[in-house]
């Protein structure tokens, strides 16, 4: 026999054990499974969520080589031919995977976006909460304090259920509500911070100091941020007191009514015992003197007063103090113990000098210096 005859013969054999080879002929049933299994398991790894892309052409290979598969499967036998099907069933289970690995990547990746969003939002709300106490702000900024909070908590729910996305906005929300109080902070108390304006406090303290120590006669210097009223002797510190201040602490006195203490220079024009006041006893200063109405004036006519405003007066140092807040609607309050030491060791005609701020450290001056370095190095506050 000779070669082309045995090749003819060993084929006609082969054909009778199997007349068309499996990988041709019969449906890719592992390959099916396998590229169903991870076009699944991408679905349930979230890639709808976070790789809707990669998941989409993965469902898109999956149903081309399914259709593929079927239009084999309609074939008589020797007809069909499974490779082109089984080829996209591999490629459908590589996309599957791919888009499991990208669904998994972009889960973690917005986890931890949102837990440094939250952990952001975290530090400027509890910054915004405490300035907004020394600040003492008005309703709007409160307000937007409030829905900072509430934008934070939101955002803690949402990640604590998996909502990363949700989370992460919502923390950005917070934070920029959070900053727009700091702003309203540095705007209300930014004076505390200002240089020049702590440079004139300093000013005014030296030279009451030093006219004590001329002439050595008593004088006063009352910080309203530090909350104490210091008395000089000839120059000398000699006793403080603490105070309550009027409830608008951040300010100075601009008109009647508006519960702040005044800041200037004074003097004491009436000591008033207890059947002269209500508040135990009293230190009635010159207020307003000649510089407070030169500036009301001009604040009235710039519009940043009320036109029926009036200027006030009956500012004190008096008793019923030691309450621990800010309460008065202007006057320098002391306990009664206080005052009943003061009022025996100073005269009518002593000094006193009412400044925002000694020039030392104090809880309005650190935070605004801390916040406005912070925003001019571009930080985070």
């Amino acid at each position: 026999m000779g070669f082309a005859a045995a090749v003819t013969a060993a084929a006609a054999a082969a054909w009778r054990l199997d007349p068309w080879p499996c990988d041709r002929v019969d449906p890719p049933a592992v390959a099916r499974l396998e590229a169903t299994r991870a076009v699944a398991e991408a679905r349930d790894a979230g890639a709808g969520t976070w790789a809707a892309a990669a998941l989409r052409r993965a469902e898109d290979d999956l149903r081309r080589a399914e259709e593929e598969v079927r239009r084999q499967e309609v074939l008589p036998r020797p007809l069909r031919d499974f490779r082109e099907a089984r080829s996209r069933l591999h490629e459908a289970a590589r996309s599957g995977q791919r888009a499991s690995g990208e669904a998994l990547r972009a889960r973690s990746a917005a986890e931890s976006a949102s837990e440094e969003g939250i952990r952001t939002a975290a530090g400027l709300v509890d910054h915004a909460d405490r300035s907004a106490s020394l600040a003492r702000l008005k309703a709007g900024p409160r307000r937007e304090l409030e829905g900072a909070r509430q934008a934070l908590a939101e955002a803690r729910i949402h990640h604590r259920e998996g909502r990363f996305l949700l989370a992460r906005e919502r923390a950005k929300d917070s934070s920029r509500l959070a900053r727009r109080v700091l702003e309203a902070v540095i705007a209300r108390a930014g004076r505390y911070g200002d240089e020049r304006q702590q440079a004139t406090w300093r000013r005014m303290v030296a030279e009451t100091v030093a006219w004590s120590a001329q002439t050595g006669r008593p004088a006063l210097v009352v910080s309203k941020e530090g909350h104490e009223v210091t008395l000089y002797q000839a120059g000398e510190a000699v006793r403080s007191f603490r105070a309550d201040i009027g409830r608008e602490l951040v300010s100075d006195k601009w008109h009647a009514g508006d519960a702040a203490t005044p800041e200037g220079k004074y003097r004491i024009i009436l000591k008033k015992g207890p059947r002269d006041t209500k508040y135990y006893k009293a230190l009635l200063l010159d207020y307003p003197n000649e510089e407070d109405r030169v500036r009301f004036e001009r604040l009235k006519k710039r519009g940043l007063i009320p036109r029926r405003a009036s200027l006030g007066g009956l500012i004190e140092i008096h008793g019923h103090g030691g309450q621990g807040r800010d309460w008065t609607d202007g006057c320098v309050a002391l306990s009664n113990a206080d005052m009943d030491a003061l009022f025996d060791l100073v005269p009518e005609g002593t000094p006193v000098t009412i400044v925002g701020s000694d020039g030392g450290p104090g809880p309005l001056s650190d935070m605004v210096r801390a916040l406005r370095r912070k925003v001019q190095s571009g930080e985070k506050p």
